[in-house]
């Protein structure tokens, strides 16, 4: 029986329901696949990294805090055009949502 020889993995990271190795290689999970065997012999004595780093978690969350924002701003939007058109006031608590919603929009570097 030939051993696995797994010197060429150099970093693993978790990737949904597979791994990837190296920064190139997708490895499914999937026994009787080479590649995954090797992956488990690294995986006892090595730490694979996470899915997500803590600094792309945190840019998921705030694309989603600026995605809702927005969607409420467009929602929102005709009562502005109204006001600006008719001079109908604006009903305060959708000028404070609005104005939170504003508040809440960070850009975030690429």
């Amino acid at each position: 029986m030939i051993e696995n020889k797994i010197d060429y993995i150099k970093s693993v990271k978790i990737q949904g329901e597979s791994y990837l190795v190296n920064g190139s290689m997708s490895v499914p999970s999937s026994e009787g696949n080479r590649h995954y065997n090797d992956v488990k012999v690294w995986l006892e004595s090595n730490t694979p990294e996470p899915e997500f780093t803590v600094e792309e978690i945190a840019k998921q969350e705030q694309d989603t805090i600026n995605s809702e924002a927005r969607q409420y701003l467009a929602s929102t939007d005709w009562y502005v055009t109204r006001n600006a058109e008719t001079g109908e006031v604006i009903p305060a608590e959708v000028s404070i949502k609005r104005t939170e919603a504003r508040a809440s929009v960070k850009e975030l570097a690429e």
